[in-house]
């Protein structure tokens, strides 16, 4: 309902306002309008924490290195050790992922801060100081996938994909908008 009102909205005279959630619409029940009353709440004061930067997009977007080490340690370890000839899969050491343990600890047991720097510690991903908060952006999303150990592991290092062409230009009317997004999803909601 919001991607609807804000494309009907961008195509109106009101595409400067703010939207509003009204909680308490006397016929509607709730509504998306622009007039704020009472009952209604500001839309982008409650994205923002959703949004780049914002306290919910900083979690998201570290969330996934505890479970990515955990499914490492719990599951891959086990099954690689007799493959590399360890005998348990204590010995298996791969600085990669003993540089992950060092930052999951810090997301997990200290809220995403860094309480001892890992650039002395680290082997691979040399990112962070102490006191600093981790957080990935796209530069160490692209050195994490860079570094990925596909050699120590016995694989070959996959090609990455060719890229996909996308169709960037705007419809003239909230149909032909429409017509993309269903055809394009990604271009619009950030996919």
């Amino acid at each position: 309902m919001f991607a609807i009102k804000k494309m009907q909205q961008s195509y109106s005279a009101s595409r400067n306002q703010p939207l509003y959630i009204d909680i308490a619409h006397p016929v509607k029940g709730i509504d998306v309008t622009t007039v704020s009353g009472l009952s209604t709440f500001q839309i982008d004061n409650q994205t923002q924490p959703f949004g780049p930067g914002g306290e919910y997009h900083k979690w998201f977007n570290r969330a996934w290195i505890p479970s990515f080490y955990e499914e490492w340690n719990a599951h891959f370890k086990p099954r690689f050790a007799p493959l590399l000839g360890k005998a348990t899969p204590d010995d298996v050491k791969i600085g990669y992922f003993g540089d992950l343990r060092w930052i999951r600890n810090d997301v997990i047991h200290h809220k995403g801060k860094v309480v001892e720097g890992h650039r002395e510690k680290c082997f691979v991903l040399k990112w962070f100081d102490k006191g600093e908060e981790v957080i990935l952006d796209h530069a160490k999303y692209a050195e994490l996938f860079e570094q990925f150990p596909w050699a120590k592991l016995g694989a070959e290092v996959p090609a990455p994909p060719a890229p996909a062409p996308v169709d960037t230009r705007l419809g003239t009317t909230p149909l032909e908008v429409m017509l993309q997004v269903r055809r394009n999803p990604g271009a619009f909601f950030g996919q």
